[in-house]
């Protein structure tokens, strides 16, 4: 590209001139620089350079030509390029036909999109339900997004290679924080059952949300996902045939109990005929992913039952 250059000192003027798409005639400066009467600046022409089917602008700070940024049309996309010593580093911004911008990709997939390596960032209506999320990923496999979805802030997740993010909590418009994945179950018996003599696994199929399906109706178990502190909790009204016995309901981790994970024992009062115990427990424990936690019972006279309203349950807390 040809160069302008003024020389003399200030106190003359200069007729200016540069050259036309050509190369070959000379425009009066003021014909491809012009100002209208409200200062707008309008620039005519096109400053080319040696490449075919581009054209560009070069800023540059200093008189020096060796650092420079270059505004281009490249294959119908705006670019600024990089430069140093006469060598082109690479360009960093995109804008596409539709108004997409890219930093650091030349085909942003959203209204913004930014690359840095193997790690990525996308802004915009990404999943065409009208509403404005930011996705991110330091493994392109694996992405997450923040949603502002309604009057919701969802945040997202997924585990498939490729998937779109599901929301996994969100906060509501009055500050509430709900989380509707959030591992947990809660089971009763399907009917009166037997409390048991020796000790009896309960294996309750009467289900009443199993967040996740990691409770098993038919072993009884209930397997760990996550490592966490979870809220382990039972409760409801058993039947005794006599007074002055114990109906005792513990938890047990991994086929074992050393008392830490939650005992209930409630003791017969009365005389004669049938008696009526509320049995609970609540506690908070922390498990390990991959245990499995079962729910135990026993009655010192193999004569108690557990009513149909009984449930016992655990839910994950963080």
């Amino acid at each position: 590209m040809s160069s302008i250059r003024v020389s003399g000192n200030t106190s003359g003027y200069y007729d200016l001139t540069v050259p036309d798409v050509a190369g070959q005639n000379t425009i009066p400066l003021n014909q491809v620089v012009t100002t209208d009467t409200s200062g707008n600046l309008t620039v005519s022409g096109i400053v080319q350079s040696t490449r075919t089917n581009y054209a560009k602008v070069v800023l540059n700070s200093t008189a020096q030509t060796s650092d420079t940024y270059l505004l281009e049309n490249t294959n119908g996309k705006f670019a600024i390029t990089e430069n140093h010593g006469g060598s082109t580093v690479g360009s960093h911004f995109y804008v596409i036909p539709g108004g997409n911008v890219g930093i650091g990709t030349s085909n942003p997939q959203s209204k913004l999109h930014v690359v840095d390596g193997n790690n990525y960032a996308k802004l915009g209506d990404l999943y065409g339900n009208s509403t404005m999320s930011l996705e991110m990923s330091d493994n392109p496999g694996s992405p997450v997004s923040i949603q502002a979805y309604s009057d919701q802030l969802r945040f997202n997740t997924t585990t498939t290679s490729g998937g779109t993010p599901n929301y996994k909590m969100l906060i509501t418009p009055e500050g509430h924080v709900q989380q509707p994945y959030q591992p947990g179950f809660v089971a009763g018996p399907n009917g009166t059952t037997a409390i048991g003599y020796p000790d009896n696994l309960q294996t309750f199929t009467s289900v009443k949300y199993n967040n996740g399906n990691h409770y098993d109706s038919t072993t009884g178990r209930f397997t760990v996902p996550t490592t966490g502190y979870y809220f382990v909790g039972l409760g409801g009204t058993c039947y005794a045939s006599s007074a002055n016995y114990y109906l005792t309901f513990y938890i047990k981790r991994n086929g074992s109990s050393d008392g830490q994970f939650g005992r209930s024992r409630d003791w017969t009062n009365g005389s004669g005929g049938t008696q009526y115990v509320s049995c609970g427990l609540s506690k908070v424990c922390y498990f390990t992913a991959g245990d499995y936690i079962e729910l135990w019972s026993y009655d010192s006279n193999a004569g108690g039952t557990i009513h149909p309203e009984f449930t016992w349950g655990i839910h994950l807390l963080g």
